[in-house]
């Protein structure tokens, strides 16, 4: 039985002169896609935010290459990044094999790219707008979910909500049904149908009874069924029907055309999100962030 053979590894081989890096990156390669486009743009808007004078900077164009390049990569950090630097065969290449700290990745991206964002973000679409790659004709809007920083405990639901109201108006409803039945020959509090409840209208059906009681004096004697009847529904209306009619429309009104929000982060709607590691699907208090580009 012939032995198995393998290739030799000459790891350790000195080589007579240096590879050359780029020959390393594939021509399709995104990092030279970034370095096309990034080099066709005017760097003057960069350059003017450097005051001069001093050490030398690190090239701005260099930078900007490597830090759309990560982001694209899924590199956010900025110790990532300086630790890709010196890693990624393709930052090797884009930086000219000059390995970045993290310091100045972060003072790139905060000190120098936010002011003239709009401009370079604006460069980076026209160059290949330019060079006929893209025609700006078709929109496309992308959304993320982003949790927010919530209690995962403190959602409300459409449904819910729907729900409680209905029956607080039906509660609400029977009581003052109630009332007419007692109180024959006075004007109704409200409206016959508790579908026609909502919080000013429950608040005016307590206005017009605490006036009756307040006009008829009635409800101190032990047997007056309808001054009982009155006071309570005075007391349910101030102190459980119209608070909890307004919370209800105010969640409502606040989730708009959501099914949910969060009672400590009223912008945020509760969503699926990824599976923990365990494999156990996860709703969390999130917000949907978009962004839109025409191409």
């Amino acid at each position: 039985m012939p032995e198995p053979r393998f290739r030799p590894c000459r790891q350790n081989q000195p080589m007579l002169l240096p590879p050359d890096i780029s020959d390393l990156i594939p021509a399709n390669a995104m990092a030279r896609l970034v370095d096309a486009v990034v080099g066709r743009m005017d760097r003057r808007p960069l350059e003017s935010l450097y005051p001069g004078g001093g050490a030398p900077a690190r090239d701005p164009a260099m930078m900007l290459k490597v830090v759309p390049f990560c982001y694209a990569s899924g590199i956010y950090s900025s110790r990532k990044i300086a630790a890709a630097t010196r890693e990624n065969v393709n930052l090797m290449w884009l930086t000219g094999m000059e390995p970045l700290d993290h310091n100045t990745v972060n003072r790139f991206r905060t000190e120098r790219v936010r002011p003239v964002f709009e401009d370079v973000f604006a460069e980076v679409i026209a160059v290949p707008a330019e060079a006929g790659h893209v025609t700006l004709e078709t929109y496309f809007l992308d959304g993320t979910k982003v949790e927010a920083d919530a209690n995962r405990f403190s959602f409300t639901w459409r449904k819910g909500t729907l729900k409680y109201r209905d029956r607080l108006r039906e509660k609400v409803g029977a009581h003052l049904a109630e009332i007419d039945r007692i109180c024959e020959g006075e004007e109704a509090p409200a409206p016959a149908d508790p579908a026609e409840l909502d919080a000013e209208a429950v608040r005016e059906a307590a206005a017009r009874i605490d006036e009756r009681i307040a006009r008829k004096g009635i409800g101190r004697r032990p047997r007056d069924e309808e001054g009982r009847a009155l006071r309570e529904a005075s007391r349910e209306a101030a102190r459980d029907w119209v608070p909890r009619m307004e919370r209800y429309e105010r969640g409502l009104a606040d989730m708009g055309e959501r099914n949910s929000l969060s009672k400590t982060d009223r912008d945020a709607t509760f969503m699926r999100m990824k599976d923990d590691p365990m494999g156990n699907g996860q709703l969390k208090a999130a917000s949907t962030g978009f962004s839109q580009n025409d191409f």
